[in-house]
């Protein structure tokens, strides 16, 4: 993201539809980059196809080590895909129901995943709080 970009200030970081690599494919993925607590920060998404072999982390980036380290992550069962076509559901954040990486449309599958990167955000923000 650039300086000028709108999103970069926003936490949590919001998913869009440009920000999915990877399609209708078996494997999508999704990264995001956010501040908060003056603290550089890496959302990663890998949502599979067989959802037991997905991926949600929220990393920070240390300074004195210059690496990436996870600070969070969610257990892909924490979520569920629904069968058949989408529903309302998925993007209802009471549901643990997403969109699989098969759904119809990148709008709709940011909209779903937006509650996965919500509760990463909300982990991130307790740790460094």
């Amino acid at each position: 993201m650039t300086s000028s970009d709108p999103r970069k200030a926003e936490f949590p970081p919001i998913i869009t539809a440009a920000d999915i690599v990877g399609g209708r494919d078996q494997v999508n993925h999704v990264t995001l980059s956010a501040k908060h607590h003056h603290i550089a920060l890496r959302f990663v998404l890998r949502v599979d196809s067989y959802l037991s072999q997905s991926r949600f982390t929220v990393e920070g980036f240390g300074r004195l080590d210059l690496q990436w380290r996870v600070l969070w992550s969610i257990t892909p069962e924490t979520y569920a895909y629904e069968s058949g076509p989408d529903t309302p559901a998925i993007t209802d954040p009471d549901t643990n129901l997403i969109a699989s990486p098969s759904s119809r449309t990148d709008e709709i599958k940011a909209q779903s995943w937006q509650k996965i990167i919500n509760t990463l955000a909300a982990h991130a923000d307790r740790i460094l709080s």
